[in-house]
């Protein structure tokens, strides 16, 4: 899959966003560095953290946009 990032120029370096994922971010003192930074955050948010699921019932839903705000590109 294929993720846009957005890259914010900063005191230190770089802080990288990946827009369409609430919390996913990272940073790094380069634009390379931050870029290796944030792919590595996003597997972590991808993969999740199945802890807080134990015991819980889960459902899938299917949800139909006119457009959707994330586009699959990983730059």
């Amino acid at each position: 899959m294929k993720f846009k990032v957005a890259l914010y120029p900063v005191e230190h370096g770089y802080r990288a966003f990946v827009p369409c994922l609430p919390g996913c971010c990272s940073q790094g003192a380069t634009v390379q560095d931050a870029l290796v930074a944030i792919t590595e955050a996003l597997r972590d948010y991808l993969e999740g953290d199945s802890a807080p699921l134990a015991g819980a019932e889960i459902y899938e839903v299917e949800v139909t946009v006119d457009q959707p705000r994330c586009v699959l590109e990983l730059l």
